[in-house]
């Protein structure tokens, strides 16, 4: 977590010092003195999250206060969410082909597929099976194979239990969620995923591709495009670029040794 990030994290936690008007006072509660302790709760090893059970209700919960905040953060609402015409007849199409190759959830029933008009390329899946995808990622992919790439990496994370250990983290330390301000729910959105997540995701990408018959080198075409775009735009910004801009690439950090190992798997495909 950045300097940045601690202050802007730690400014929202100040307004929670005296939490006493929380009507869940039973859990536990950031300290807003220490403005590294939601990274110490979400940094919890897999293997203990693992066997955190959660009820389907708290997951439920979760996961929506983390859609309304990724809205929020883009000025929409729900009510700007998009569920039917063309463009989510065509993500619907991908979806559905990759969602049948997922291992079953008990947090979820199928993929619940939400579409937002905003140029920025973005794909967000969440704990309880929703994932939200703005029509800019459909622009920007350029093509089929590479969506249905960008959208299995995001499935990938939601399989692996990636998504899951949120809420999982959340409940084992009894943190009280109700109660959490906006800038901590900020903060979950943006913090990056493993490098370790990262290739195993890719890795069950270029399977599921090659399953379903799409072509995984234009989706490690697309991410290369992309580390290049972002790359360009920290040089022209010095530094300083717009949020949500590269929201998605913050999250999913590409690096040379990431397509490397990407490149390297795809060329053993068949």
């Amino acid at each position: 977590m950045g300097t940045g990030s601690r202050r802007w994290f730690a400014t929202g936690l100040s307004s929670i010092a005296g939490m006493a008007a929380c009507p869940h006072l039973g859990r536990a509660q950031p300290d807003p003195e220490d403005a590294s302790q939601l990274e110490q709760w979400l940094a919890t090893p897999a293997e203990i999250l693992a066997k955190i059970e959660v009820a389907e209700e708290e997951v439920e919960a979760i996961s929506r206060r983390l859609v309304e905040c990724l809205l929020e953060f883009h000025h929409l609402t729900e009510s700007n969410l998009i569920y039917r015409g063309e463009r989510m007849t065509y993500l619907r199409m991908i979806v559905s082909r990759l969602a049948t190759l997922l291992t079953s959830s008990p947090y979820y029933q199928f993929i619940r597929l939400r579409g937002i008009d905003i140029a920025e390329p973005l794909v967000c899946a969440f704990p309880n099976g929703v994932l939200l995808v703005s029509f800019g990622l459909i622009d920007a992919s350029a093509s089929q194979n590479a969506l249905a790439g960008v959208l299995a990496h995001e499935l990938a994370h939601l399989e692996a239990g990636d998504l899951l250990n949120i809420p999982r983290a959340l409940v084992h330390h009894g943190v009280d969620y109700h109660c959490l301000p906006r800038t901590a729910w900020l903060e979950i959105l943006h913090r990056p995923f493993t490098a370790q997540q990262e290739v195993a995701a890719d890795s069950r990408v270029r399977e599921w591709l090659v399953r379903s018959g799409w072509s995984s080198s234009e989706y490690a075409q697309y991410l290369n495009r992309r580390e290049e775009e972002h790359a360009f735009a920290v040089r022209w910004f010095r530094h300083h670029t717009v949020p949500g801009l590269f929201w998605y690439e913050g999250k999913h950090r590409i690096d040379a040794r990431r397509l490397e190992t990407l490149t390297q798997r795809i060329a053993r495909s068949p």
